[in-house]
């Protein structure tokens, strides 16, 4: 396998960490920065806190002007088999199963255009259960 020639391009999609605290700078951004000033990386970064913004973003990596970032980094909370995109883990509207979340990747991945690593807090379910018996998938239209 040959060297990658220049940096790794990254797509970066961030949820929130605490909506709550206006004051709060907790993000996966500066270490981004760090990586561009050395050279290791280009990043596409933008932070996202609805179903709708998530799945515009995907869309645009996957089908669009961002498909030549062949690296996405997802920094979110999680649950099991579900990301959040933001802390409030009980409130359903901030969560997004990882079986929508395949749905919304399957085609690119699975042709093998797009690798997608997950920085998702405790997204593996907790028994032997798999993903889609953990969190029945809902509607693609309720994404």
């Amino acid at each position: 396998m040959g060297r990658r020639k220049g940096p790794l391009r990254v797509f970066c999609l961030e949820g929130e960490w605490e909506p709550d605290d206006p004051a709060d700078r907790q993000s996966v951004r500066p270490l981004l920065e760090l990586l561009e000033d050395q050279g290791r990386v280009e990043s596409f970064y933008c932070d996202v806190a609805t179903h709708e913004e998530l799945a515009y973003y995907l869309r645009r990596w996957t089908e669009g002007s961002l498909k030549d970032f062949p690296f996405a980094y997802l920094a979110f909370h999680g649950l099991p088999g579900a990301l959040c995109l933001n802390d409030d883990r009980s409130d359903p509207n901030s969560t997004v199963s990882l079986d929508v979340l395949g749905d919304l990747l399957e085609d690119d991945v699975m042709d093998g255009q797009s690798t997608s690593p997950l920085a998702l807090c405790s997204t593996r379910p907790r028994d032997d259960r798999s993903v889609s018996q953990a969190n029945p998938r809902p509607s693609r239209d309720g994404l």
